[in-house]
């Protein structure tokens, strides 16, 4: 709950009131689609869930409430996505790369994890000037994991 929620939590009381004083600001804080459907990822995986999804709500929440302030804070929910991290953890389970990442993109509807640039590239989207009608809302860079209903 820490990582997953109250470093959110300090982080945007952090700034905002910077971003109030100056009449301007953009939050931009990760997630998982995990935190919509809370599924997939094994068992005993609750915390871990509940704290994204509360850690999109209070991003959203924040984008409203402080919207007439000139502030929008959005959230990008990633799917399955390739990258270091998964990379540590199958290392660390002396695991097969090639098998993980076969059975982690015939989870997704695409047939292909996330790869980080498509990532970065919401992110860059959501900081630019072209998404100013983009406020309290939660983006899904998941190839359409949120939409589906399988997995434990």
């Amino acid at each position: 709950m820490d990582l997953n929620l109250n470093a959110h939590f300090y982080l945007i009381h952090a700034f905002l009131p910077t971003f109030q004083e100056q009449g301007s600001g953009n939050i931009i804080h990760y997630t998982t689609f995990g935190s919509a459907v809370g599924l997939g990822m094994g068992p005993q995986r609750h915390g871990y869930f509940a704290g994204k999804g509360g850690a999109a709500i209070l991003t959203r929440r924040i984008g409203i409430e402080n919207s007439k302030k000139g502030i929008r804070a959005n959230v990008v929910s990633v799917g399955y996505a390739e990258g270091p991290l998964v990379d540590r953890a199958v290392n660390q389970a002396n695991g097969d790369h090639e098998a993980v990442n076969a059975k982690r993109a015939a989870n997704v509807p695409r047939g292909v994890q996330i790869q980080p640039l498509e990532v970065a590239n919401v992110a860059a989207f959501l900081s630019s000037d072209a998404s100013s009608a983009i406020n309290a809302a939660e983006i899904f860079a998941d190839g359409g994991n949120h939409g589906v209903t399988y997995g434990p």
